[in-house]
């Protein structure tokens, strides 16, 4: 998302710098961030020529356990597809990553809550939801808890907070059609978590004591004050889906055969050029000027 971005606005810390200065007088005033303008035409338009479905690779040595890592992301995205998730399936589910001798997993997915979001503003608020498996987990099975995540790409915020402790899955509560873990975080806990994020970070700014509050407390406080003054519902979540998609690795292995015998090949004979300059200079001499 910073992509086009300036490096002023990379490496602006929004918990440090308030938005104002002194001016010659002695005197604050607002400035809007610090010298670097402030985009307000929104993620629509400005960045239509951006692919954000860029894919992420996962590289490591083998028996690293990158398969594993992305079965086990499968078997979780699977589990939340379902309407309801019984607790024996969460049990399944637990038994199942454990006997791929997976010790921990951590997996979180996002959704934005539209009411609490300004997008001309590049302001996101979107809840979380955090599935976690403990493979020394008394109770044998995933487990997952909420919370809120706060973006501005203009001041380089990001920040989550989740509610304090896990539960189990459940089947709907009386009178509720979707169960709690596939519906967006409750009114009352966005008011909870955004009024104690607002006091944790009230105060000055740390850069400048007399310049007010960070920018971080302020994005804090307009969230708050979008949830007071909008009629928020909680929404379902359509959770992500994934398709794992196995390789054959012996025939992976005979295609690329013949790279692995090559690259040594070009490394010792890079290494001899590199340590001898006078190979090097036969090298050259062997080519015309002109090709140059």
């Amino acid at each position: 998302m910073f992509e086009g971005f300036g490096e002023g606005r990379k490496q602006y810390n929004p918990m440090k710098n308030s938005d104002s200065e002194i001016d010659k007088d002695g005197k604050p005033v607002p400035i809007g961030m610090i010298g670097i303008p402030i985009i307000r035409d929104g993620v629509v338009g400005r960045y239509e020529h951006i692919d954000f479905n860029l894919p992420v690779l996962v590289g490591g040595r083998n028996g690293s356990g990158k398969t594993s890592l992305l079965l086990a992301i499968n078997i979780v995205c699977d589990l939340l597809q379902e309407p309801k998730i019984e607790e024996y399936k969460a049990s399944e589910a637990w038994s199942i990553l454990k006997s791929m001798n997976i010790s921990y997993l951590n997996l979180l997915f996002s959704t934005i809550i539209p009411e609490l979001t300004d997008e001309e503003k590049l302001s996101f608020t979107e809840s979380v939801t955090r599935i976690v498996m403990n493979s020394t987990d008394k109770d044998e099975t995933l487990k997952w808890c909420d919370g809120i995540q706060i973006r501005n790409l203009n001041f380089n915020i990001s920040e989550i907070e989740m509610y304090a402790t896990f539960g189990n899955f459940r089947s709907a509560k009386k009178g509720k059609k979707l169960p709690e873990h596939k519906t967006t975080i409750g009114k009352p806990r966005i008011k909870n978590i955004l009024t104690d994020l607002s006091e944790r970070t009230d105060g000055i700014s740390e850069e400048s004591p007399d310049l007010g509050p960070s920018k971080f407390n302020e994005e804090v406080n307009e969230v708050l004050s979008r949830l007071e003054n909008t009629e928020y519902t909680q929404h379902e979540i359509n959770f992500q889906e994934a398709i794992f998609i196995d390789v054959d690795r012996k025939k992976v292995e005979r295609e690329i055969k013949w790279m692995k015998e090559l690259v040594p090949k070009i490394r010792n004979k890079y290494n001899k050029l590199t340590n001898n300059q006078k190979l090097i200079k036969q090298k050259i001499n062997k080519f015309p000027i002109e090709t140059w």
